[in-house]
């Protein structure tokens, strides 16, 4: 279509990439018109001999989810996380008015819907239905808006409920992927594919299993669902030991160089974006006396997103060369970048 923001398109290695200005993107966001718009610009491009996917670029720049799950949060706190690297939160009490998610927009933040929280008890009665059916379409259009967070650790006996309410969001929505968060492994996580449309694992090992677990857990992962998924993955950023309430050595928060170790180990292993579990412990634990540890996890957090967001450009670029030798043990990841 003329006049759609398209700053350029450039094909190479079998990926059309698309450069939209970033006043485009916000009209593509916030009204149905302009999603019919971009959407008419991919296809077309999709179109193309020898494209194979499509990658979109806003302004020149990729976007690489770096997030921080948080409970309830206040501006004072939107805005410290705004002032850090992350750039989204999935908050399970918030945003819940146009206000919130204003502000998040405005202090540069994106926003993780939690759908669940009307729909995991009333799903399958007409309430829970109606609530999405409400509720979608008014904030489908923020621009704050990333993606909708659909799942976190169901049981296996839920994933009948978990194929509905997918469908239902890709009815309601088709322009935001669906993110679920899985602590099941290895063949079982393959059950719940047609829930999700990105999904994560959440091994945490520091404190009780080799760090290398994570390597381990993602590789089976991915091969639960033959590679065809893209992963955000959600790294360990607390210890056991605070969340029950106790500081044994044992149960302690991770270092920052374990914190750093563990997300370059998701990259590796083929993360495209990481939501790192959990802000609210910190600042509650902070404000319960806990300033000490507060003052060593949260520098140590930023350092390790810091690190990521450096190399978003070289990790969102065209996969590389496919790695012949290396350790079992290790995770190794290349790219076409420069």
């Amino acid at each position: 279509p003329s006049d759609c923001g398209v700053k350029s398109v450039t094909i190479k290695n079998g990926t059309a990439t698309i450069d939209f200005t970033k006043e485009f993107a916000q009209i593509a966001q916030q009204s149905d018109g302009g999603h019919q718009a971009m959407q008419a610009v991919l296809f077309t491009a999709s179109q193309f001999p020898g494209v194979k996917q499509v990658s979109v670029l806003v302004d020149g720049k990729l976007f690489f989810p770096l997030g921080l799950y948080c409970l309830e949060i206040d501006r004072e706190n939107i805005g410290l996380i705004a002032d850090s690297p992350f750039n989204c939160i999935m908050s399970y009490k918030f945003p819940t008015t146009d206000a919130d998610r204003d502000l998040c927009h405005q202090m540069g933040l994106k926003v993780l819907y939690d759908v669940r929280r009307k729909t995991d008890s009333t799903y399958d009665d007409e309430i829970g239905r109606s609530w999405m059916k409400k509720r979608i379409p008014e904030i489908r259009n923020h621009p704050a808006i990333l993606a909708w967070y659909s799942d976190d650790e169901s049981a296996p006996t839920l994933i009948p409920r978990l194929k509905g309410r997918y469908r239902l969001l890709v009815e309601l929505d088709g322009d935001h992927p669906v993110w679920a968060v899985q602590d099941k492994h290895d063949k079982r996580l393959r059950d719940y594919l047609g829930t999700f449309d990105v999904f994560g694992t959440d091994p945490y090992p520091v404190s009780r299993y080799p760090i290398g677990q994570v390597t381990e857990a993602m590789r089976s992962d991915r091969s639960a669902v033959y590679g065809l998924k893209p992963v955000w993955q959600v790294p360990q950023a607390f210890g056991w030991g605070k969340s029950r309430g106790n500081s044994k050595e044992a149960e302690r928060i991770p270092t920052a160089a374990e914190i750093s170790n563990m997300a370059w180990q998701a990259i590796a292993c083929g993360a495209n974006g990481m939501v790192f579990f959990r802000y609210h412990q910190l600042r509650e634990k902070s404000k319960k006396g806990g300033v000490v540890w507060w003052k060593d996890i949260w520098p140590a957090m930023c350092a390790a997103a810091e690190e990521v967001k450096a190399n978003e450009a070289m990790i969102l670029s065209d996969p590389g060369p496919a790695v012949t030798e290396a350790p079992p043990e290790l995770a190794v990841r290349t790219w076409n970048h420069g």
